[in-house]
């Protein structure tokens, strides 16, 4: 079974190629409540922001008034200075050598500027802000303007970001969605498929650091195509079986730790399998992540 080659990536910004980025938790704590009440009081002005429908200033102008109190600056503004992920950056270098790499982000005026000022657009052929092309992350119409302009196809088009609704959302349109569930990882471990899961065991090998960042290359590289009976009928007959597995802790939006599990059946084949969409997938790649398990692998 022959994958597409992958002619785009586009890459989302915030949880992906920058870190410290969410102002939320600033902005709330100043105004003295909640996050969940700062987003009751904003309301649909929000997404009117994102899609760049409403100016900053009428945005604080009608949030006071709900607030009942005056916003007299911009609080987006003030608490915004993320920090560039350079090992991301160099993904992006690498990936820019055979393929169009793009940015498709969701944001608002006073964060765009920013980051287009510190020059932080510079490592993508083209950038998608909510904010300048009127709609946002997870409408369909995102993802398909983007591939309008670049003249690309779903399935020739890969798409990293840090929100399950966002990949979902692209992955129902054919494209390639990866969750960067390794970056957001809070602990990674490598074992052999005989093996039973114990994270204290010496059989496991616990991926961090530098590991982590060459394992979601790897992720990113990999070419997807929908399973199929026939494919798992295949693997049957051959009577493949796992020769490892990665398991990933990765913290939900209540702070529970959620695994996620990653089989290897073969030098060819690997399935992402956890309780959501992944489950209807199957990742074909050349050897290279197979390779790069094994050597780590070695000695344990």
């Amino acid at each position: 079974m022959k994958a597409n080659k992958i002619k785009m990536y586009v890459f989302d910004m915030g949880g992906v190629v920058l870190r410290n980025y969410d102002v939320e938790p600033q902005i709330a704590e100043e105004l003295q409540i909640s996050r969940e009440r700062f987003h009751q009081l904003a309301g649909a002005n929000l997404l009117l922001l994102s899609d760049g429908k409403l100016e900053i200033a009428e945005f604080w102008r009608r949030f006071s008034a709900a607030y009942g109190r005056e916003i007299r600056e911009d609080l987006f503004g003030k608490y915004f200075a993320p920090e560039l992920d350079w090992e991301m950056v160099e993904l992006i270098k690498k990936l820019k050598a055979a393929a169009r790499v793009v940015c498709g982000t969701n944001t608002v005026e006073s964060h765009f500027h920013y980051l287009l000022n510190r020059g932080d657009y510079q490592w993508f052929d083209a950038v998608y802000a909510s904010n300048r092309i009127g709609v946002s992350k997870p409408d369909a119409q995102f993802f398909q303007h983007i591939l309008a302009q670049e003249g690309a196809l779903p399935q020739e088009t890969v798409f990293i970001d840090d929100t399950l609704e966002n990949i979902v959302a692209a992955d129902a349109l054919g494209i390639k969605a990866i969750l960067t569930m390794v970056e957001n990882a809070e602990e990674i471990y490598l074992f052999r498929a005989e093996e039973f899961f114990a994270p204290d065991s010496a059989s496991m090998v616990k991926i961090t650091g530098d590991a982590k960042s060459e394992l979601l290359t790897c992720l990113t590289l990999a070419e997807k195509v929908e399973e199929s009976t026939d494919l798992t009928a295949l693997l049957l007959e051959q009577g493949v079986e796992p020769l490892f597995h990665l398991t990933f802790y990765v913290k939900d939006g209540e702070e529970k730790e959620t695994p996620i599990v990653l089989s290897v059946l073969s030098p060819e084949y690997f399935t992402l399998m956890d309780t959501g969409f992944l489950n209807r997938n199957v990742i074909y790649f050349q050897g290279f992540l197979y390779d790069y398990c094994r050597n780590q692998m070695k000695g344990h």
